[in-house]
């Protein structure tokens, strides 16, 4: 990837960054991502990261998805993002449940370009539960 001018995001996106800290690139090369979806959170969302999750648990946590959110964490999608499609990358942001507990966050944040196509979804795979 190379990094480029780096495109100014609205804060409630630039937000969900540790620290608000992202850098916007540009792909040398097709690039694997993976997005976990399911409930009120679609498959085409904004947001994926560059690991796959070994189970709900571990994407709730690592991406610090707050179950207000309604994101069921049930499905994968693997995206295949072109060469040369323009990116901004960070680290998630912590996140506090209702009730206060931490979601620790820090997995790798990719930041999606608005209507992505849906050809790049290569598969969807289901997330175990554990």
């Amino acid at each position: 990837m190379k990094i480029i001018k780096k495109e100014k995001l609205p804060p409630w996106i630039s937000k969900s960054f540790t620290d608000g800290v992202y850098r916007t690139v540009k792909t040398k090369e097709n690039i694997i991502l993976y997005r976990t979806y399911g409930g009120n959170a679609k498959i085409q969302g904004a947001f994926a990261t560059t690991l796959p999750a070994r189970n709900r648990i571990n994407a709730k946590i690592n991406s610090a998805l707050v179950p207000d959110w309604k994101n069921s964490r049930q499905y994968e999608a693997i995206i295949e993002v072109p060469k040369g499609t323009t990116l901004n990358i960070g680290r998630v942001e912590k996140q506090y449940t209702k009730s206060g507990s931490l979601l620790q966050g820090d997995g790798d944040q990719i930041l999606l370009p608005q209507n992505w196509p849906k050809d790049w979804i290569k598969d969807t795979i289901k997330v175990p539960s554990k």
